[in-house]
């Protein structure tokens, strides 16, 4: 049975020239969304949902399409709430992996090592006005 029929997303890597790379099937989520962005030869992929905290971010290599690794952001952490709204940017800052998360309870900026997905900073901040 197909991945995303039981309620699952693909990710599919596809080089116009050697086809398709990889496929990386990610979990059901509640109103899934995604921030991607490449730099040099890696495709990093912050999927999220919607209406919950939190965001789990892939690292792909864009040559062989494997999955480099995967982290969960720290965040705000797990948040107890009937109505929710989350958004997650990413960017590379000077060198770093950069998440950008906006959530009904907050904000945060969390630094994350562009090869290993290991978390180097987090910070949090109020939510904005």
């Amino acid at each position: 049975m197909d991945f995303a029929r039981r309620g699952g997303v693909r990710v599919d890597l596809v080089n116009r020239t050697l086809g398709d790379l990889f496929c990386l099937p990610l979990p059901a989520e509640s109103l899934p969304a995604a921030a991607l962005l490449i730099d040099k030869d890696s495709l990093f992929i912050a999927y999220y949902s919607v209406i919950a905290s939190g965001v789990t971010v892939h690292a792909l290599d864009l040559n062989s399409g494997r999955e480099r690794w995967q982290t969960r952001a720290q965040g705000l952490g797990p948040i107890a709430h009937s109505k929710y709204a989350n958004h997650v940017e990413l960017a590379m800052v000077r060198g770093y992996l950069t998440v950008f998360g906006r959530e009904s309870a907050g904000r945060y900026i969390e630094l994350l090592d562009p090869g290993s997905g290991r978390v180097l900073s987090t910070r949090t901040l109020p939510a904005a006005q």
